[in-house]
């Protein structure tokens, strides 16, 4: 029930959502007056949603901060990449299409290829209500072996839809492989603040490696701080997912 709550009110809680809810209401206005005093509010909103500067100086607070790969000073069992969109497959000719978190899987891959991890750990599955024949993990699986890791060091888990899922099935997959050191985990930088937390209270020890940073240094150019960016709103719509995920979590005692 919780998974798919969840995944009603990501579809009301985006910002595309809050956009058409404001022209409805300028719409349902009676008296001239009216409608252009809610015209006016909801310019207001769509111009700060789509605000580069703006969402940027949020993202920078939520988002948790890269490491450098020198900063790693051990060598762990394994690295947990969590999946959440990083490749879908085209069918029509058979090719894995890679999406702007697949950094994730790229980062630990590197960090395998330094001898820094052991072992790649891939948990993700049909996260999407309509797509539950996707498996992505499967599909990172195949990818990382072309890349050439071993088969035998590749773990897969491919049923999880949610973060919650991720931690519970991992921490099944850890038992079985007797793996009881501190491991890797590597997510999205806006994602990691849940993902740790649901890994913690799974009982799993982990050092955080975040991955796909959205925001980079702080920019005061005209453009960035004044002219309107429809990319914001996508920034606006995983910020208000992961807080409210966030909190979410908190409440049901997932994380």
């Amino acid at each position: 029930m919780f998974y798919w709550i969840s995944k009603i009110l990501h579809y009301f809680l985006a910002p595309s959502a809050w956009i058409l809810a404001a022209i409805l209401w300028i719409w349902l206005g009676k008296s001239r007056e009216r409608i252009r005093r809610r015209a006016l509010i909801a310019f207001g909103l769509i111009y700060l949603l789509m605000n580069s500067f703006l969402v940027d100086e949020v993202m920078r607070r939520w988002e948790l901060p890269l490491k450098s790969v020198n900063e790693i000073d051990t060598v762990y069992a394994a690295a947990v990449v969590l999946g959440g969109h990083m490749v879908t497959m085209d069918h029509s000719t058979d090719r894995r299409i890679f999406r702007a978190p697949a950094d994730r899987v790229i980062q630990a891959l590197e960090l395998y290829k330094q001898d820094r991890v052991l072992s790649i750990i891939l948990s993700g599955g049909p996260s999407h209500p309509l797509h539950q024949s996707e498996f992505e993990a499967a599909w990172l699986r195949d990818f990382l072996l072309v890349a050439g890791v071993p088969h035998d060091d590749i773990l897969v888990d491919s049923t999880s839809r949610n973060t919650y899922e991720n931690a519970k099935n991992v921490a099944m997959i850890l038992q079985q492989a007797g793996i009881q050191d501190t491991v890797l985990l590597i997510t999205s930088a806006s994602h990691m603040r849940r993902a740790a937390a649901s890994f913690r209270e799974a009982g799993i020890a982990i050092h955080t490696y975040p991955a796909d940073k959205w925001v980079g240094s702080r920019r005061y150019d005209l453009e960035h701080l004044l002219v309107p960016d429809t990319d914001a709103l996508l920034k606006w719509r995983i910020l208000v997912h992961e807080m409210i995920g966030w909190v979410a979590y908190k409440l049901a005692g997932y994380a």
